[in-house]
């Protein structure tokens, strides 16, 4: 359900969100079963039924007018909309009339508002594009409505926005309505703005990576008629793809291709831009002339930094025009990054539902055991009976079905690691089965210390034996899983995903506020929000019409990531 509008006459100390969404539990099997489905549908339906290719009976995607202007401040930002208290502290920044920071004075709130991709998490609907986005823009900038001079909300697509075919994301973006005190504009998926000064605005659409359709093409081919020689070009993509090649050699292939067939070989690229990778990170060409940045600040759980490399080789769609690249700075740090990653071996506590589903898998191989070892006929004082080592293992091994769950579960952890650079997959494939056959051998002493310790005498017996294998079996087995992720990535640089998204981290949000002057001069400033301070945005009674709801915790602050750098 959506959150309440507040009406004029209405005590703001009595209204709130009603739903105010914590942050994604992504190691609950229901949210991955759900993933899983959603992205497979996405993959497999996707190419019969691509959206962009229906968006062609839409209206052509208007300019929104910025072009004329002697200058502009415009705001850059991906991957929100997860948790209320991240995304609406990265969204009060937004809606500031000024942002003031020492050295550099008074940043006036942009006139155009780029989302650079996943707008919702973990799948697109309306119901979550309600709470976990409308709702905190609403709220942070109300009473907003449609007029022809209010800043401008321009949105591309991500994967997660994908994973329902893109219906809810053209119904929230493309129906020119308000969001807060933005105005929506686009009608597609894709967009292209002129900027002041000869500067060019262009939002690629690579749904999940595959090939650009048609319609989105012939736009852009009409798109870049209008240019000349000299103008600029900003390049924004769902992914960063400079990042993805080290990888996937052929991450580049797609945006490759557009940049080589469909930018005028007139007009530099001068700036890309994407979110995907939730945190802040600059990489820039030995010139200076370029500058690559991943700006994924918004609202979902932070990111890693630490294993960024320090310089990539970006290959080119056409021989000898590789593209090196230099890593600057990154927001958090690298040894901030760090720090952070010793928290997954807390892995149990941040995840209790993951934790709860090991010990259940725990518990079934101690009573498939059990069950094949004990003959419901023995006494009841042998059934009280502590289980040996022998009676353990031999359980385990007589037992077919529990043969087949501890395959399932060896298989899974040996998959696990799929993702990983191609020279490093044996290795990790490798550590990944070592991992499995730990999470397997755990069940022994598990079953030996639940029957040891079990108090009581019959069914109580039994209760507790179930409780402590539950228990143990999670404990174990999440922290298992907890310190295979601390030495992967610290030692191979894997799994920065699967680390990080186990600990769901609101901190060290993240936006750009960029500025082209009346020299047509494009200065880029980084802005991070170190803390969010989840749980103390109060509803603000005192608030006028038109200002933020919920007032602003003591301690959530703006900073510049970085000096200000020219492009």
């Amino acid at each position: 359900m959506a959150p309440v509008p507040v009406p004029k006459s209405t005590s703001r100390a009595d209204l709130g969100f009603t739903l105010r969404k914590k942050m994604v539990s992504w190691y609950d099997p229901r949210a991955l079963i759900g993933i899983a489905i959603r992205d497979g549908i996405a993959a497999i339906f996707g190419t019969y039924a691509d959206k962009r290719d229906q968006q062609a009976a839409l209206p052509q995607p208007v300019d929104p007018g910025l072009g004329e202007r002697n200058d502009l401040w415009f705001d850059m930002v991906g991957d929100l909309g997860e948790a209320f208290d991240p995304t609406y502290a990265v969204a009060w920044h937004l809606s500031q009339p000024t942002l003031t920071f020492p050295g550099v004075g008074d940043l006036p709130r942009g006139d155009l508002l780029v989302l650079m991709g996943d707008e919702v998490y973990p799948t697109g609907s309306i119901d979550r594009y309600e709470n976990q986005m409308l709702g905190p823009y609403d709220a942070a900038w109300p009473d907003g409505h449609v007029t022809d001079d209010g800043p401008v909300m321009l949105a591309l697509p991500g994967n997660h926005d994908w994973y329902d075919g893109l219906t809810s994301f053209l119904r929230v973006f493309c129906q020119r309505r308000s969001i807060g005190g933005w105005r929506t504009q686009q009608t597609r998926s894709y967009f292209a703005a002129a900027l002041p000064h000869r500067w060019w605005l262009w939002a690629v659409d690579t749904q999940l990576g595959g090939w650009l359709d048609e319609p989105q093409l012939e736009y852009f081919r009409g798109q870049a008629t209008q240019m000349q020689p000299g103008d600029r070009l900003i390049l924004v993509t769902p992914v960063p793809f400079w990042l993805h090649t080290q990888t996937d050699p052929s991450a580049n292939a797609t945006v490759g291709w557009f940049i080589y067939k469909i930018i005028p070989e007139f007009v530099d690229v001068r700036l890309f831009a994407s979110g995907d990778w939730h945190h802040y990170a600059r990489y820039s060409a030995p010139d200076g002339t370029q500058q690559r940045l991943t700006i994924g600040g918004g609202g979902a759980f932070l990111h890693p930094t630490h294993n960024l490399p320090a310089a990539l080789t970006v290959p080119g769609f056409v021989p000898h025009n590789d593209t090196r690249l230099t890593r600057g700075v990154t927001f958090p740090s690298a040894g901030e990054s760090r720090k952070r990653l010793t928290l997954v071996l807390l892995q149990a506590f941040f995840n209790p539902v993951f934790s709860i589903t090991l010990g259940m898998v725990n518990f079934a191989l101690a009573w498939l055991a059990q069950a094949s070892v004990r003959s419901p006929l023995v006494s009841v004082r042998d059934a009280m009976r502590p289980l040996s080592w022998r009676d353990a293992t031999d359980g385990l091994v007589r037992s077919p079905l529990a043969l087949l769950l501890m395959l399932t579960v060896f298989v899974a952890w040996w998959a696990f690691p799929r993702h990983t650079e191609p020279s490093r997959r044996r290795v990790a494939h490798l550590i990944g089965g070592v991992h499995g056959a730990l999470q397997v051998a755990l069940t022994v002493p598990v079953m030996l210390a639940a029957s040891h310790f079990a108090p009581g005498r019959g069914v109580w017996f039994g209760i507790w034996f179930a409780l402590l294998t539950v228990v143990l079996g999670g404990l174990g087995g999440a922290t298992l899983t907890g310190i295979y992720l601390f030495l992967t990535n610290t030692l191979l640089r894997m799994h920065d995903n699967e680390s990080f998204s186990a600990l769901r981290l609101r901190s060290f949000k993240c936006f750009a506020r960029l500025h082209i002057d009346d020299r047509g001069v494009l200065t880029v400033y980084p802005i991070g929000i170190r803390k969010v301070h989840s749980g103390k945005w109060r509803l603000d009674p005192a608030a006028k019409p038109g200002e933020p709801w919920f007032s602003r915790p003591a301690g959530v602050t703006a900073e510049l990531i970085e000096h200000p750098f020219t492009v």
